[in-house]
């Protein structure tokens, strides 16, 4: 049962959705233009980490059916870890970098 629209309050980061936009930079070739924002990302990423491996629980963003908000737990943990694999894969050890520029 849908009980309203939740809204966040502020400009604070969502992991989930920083995870969706960084994948989606990273196979736009954001990487070759400027790192910059890939590496803020990941920085957040990390930064944001619990003890446990974890990722915090966040507000619920964004809205279904016009009216309902869900909340798929696994999220905030699988997307986060796939955006930072990524980000490893293809920005720091991307083809032509020497490892001292992924320092």
């Amino acid at each position: 049962m849908c009980t309203g629209i939740h809204k966040s309050e502020g400009n604070k980061s969502h992991l989930v959705n920083t995870a969706w936009a960084m994948l989606a930079l990273i196979e736009a070739g954001q990487a070759q233009k400027n790192p910059s924002p890939l590496h803020r990302a990941a920085m957040l990423f990390i930064n944001s980490q619990m003890e446990t491996g974890e990722f915090p629980h966040q507000e619920i963003r964004g809205v279904f059916n016009k009216n309902c908000t869900i909340n798929y737990a696994a999220y905030r943990n699988i997307f986060p870890i796939w955006a930072l694999a990524e980000d490893r894969n293809h920005v720091m050890l991307a083809p032509g970098k020497s490892s001292m520029e992924t320092v």
